[in-house]
């Protein structure tokens, strides 16, 4: 390494001035090619498009679990934990299965005064309704039911706007999806009327509280309203609610036994009528609605 140096070094004195005046140049000039080059690189990265930044999927802890769907009214082979409406004395909305899960019986524990009611295996009650496809008459009747609900409660488009009108949370009102009832309509009997329902279904969603639809009560404990749509509009309870402070907090174990709150057999039979287009094309007066219909709005905040 020095024998090279030294060799260098020599010969870049015998050059002389002009020699060494000729390479200097040559090599700033190869210096500047190369900075050139770097820049142009660089340049050429800058504007080609950047990958996206990857988007998580929500988690599968965000999704409401599956239940078997009911099987009366609409479709769909799953649902959410549908929260239950409630005050002392009434069970509305609670957590739904139905024949997926264990088969039908006719013999209730609560409301044994309605006769033929269709007991499913997770302690919905169907109340009877009349055979065969509805008429003309009856599906006109469920067609202006939905059309009178959907006109009347988007006023109710916030819980804010609905608790200023006397409804209050009848579950966790941070849970994903939430009743809220009218008890002063409830207890004054008023039934299936449009511009006072007994209660509201809110989905607490990426983007706040989205509006689902309303629920009517019976007219009284274990009287179901009338079937204005025949088979379409059937109304259903509840046997196995656990009740704590006008609220539900559970259902009843193997023996009929509630762990937390107490189990209160005199409910109110009910109906939804589901106003978000997502559910109510597809799952229109369902008791409980799958799991499917109702995880994007969730995640997506459109109904």
């Amino acid at each position: 390494m020095r024998q090279l140096t030294a060799t260098m070094r020599s010969g870049w004195h015998r050059a002389g001035t002009v020699g060494r005046l000729w390479w200097s140049a040559l090599a700033a000039v190869v210096v500047a090619v190369a900075l050139v080059a770097v820049v142009s690189v660089s340049a050429d990265l800058s504007s080609q498009p950047q990958p996206a930044a990857a988007t998580l999927p929500a988690s599968s802890s965000d999704a409401p679990p599956a239940h078997p769907g009911t099987g009366r009214v609409g479709a769909g082979a799953s649902t959410p934990p549908a929260m239950a409406p409630t005050m002392a004395g009434m069970a509305a909305g609670a957590p739904t299965a139905g024949s997926g899960s264990g088969g039908v019986t006719t013999s209730n524990s609560v409301c044994p005064n309605v006769n033929g009611a269709d007991v499913m295996s997770n302690g919905m009650v169907m109340a009877p309704v009349p055979s065969g496809p509805p008429t003309a008459g009856q599906q006109a009747a469920a067609n202006g039911l939905v059309a009178a609900v959907a006109a009347d409660i988007p006023k109710y488009a916030t819980p804010a706007v609905a608790e200023s009108d006397g409804f209050t949370p009848a579950t966790n009102p941070n849970g994903r999806y939430v009743h809220y009832l009218n008890v002063a309509t409830v207890r004054a009997g008023d039934v299936l009327d449009p511009e006072h329902p007994s209660a509201l279904m809110f989905a607490n969603t990426v983007r706040g509280p989205v509006l689902l639809g309303a629920m009517f009560l019976g007219p009284a404990p274990c009287q179901p309203g009338p079937d204005v749509g025949g088979p379409l509009t059937d109304w259903h309870a509840h046997d196995d609610l656990c009740l704590s402070g006008g609220e539900v907090v559970g259902t009843t174990d193997a023996t009929g036994t509630c762990a937390t709150g107490v189990h209160n057999p005199s409910t109110y039979f009910m109906l939804h009528v589901w106003t978000a287009p997502s559910i109510a094309s597809k799952y229109q007066f369902q008791a409980d609605i799958p799991r499917s219909a109702l995880v994007p709005i969730i995640r997506t905040g459109q109904a």
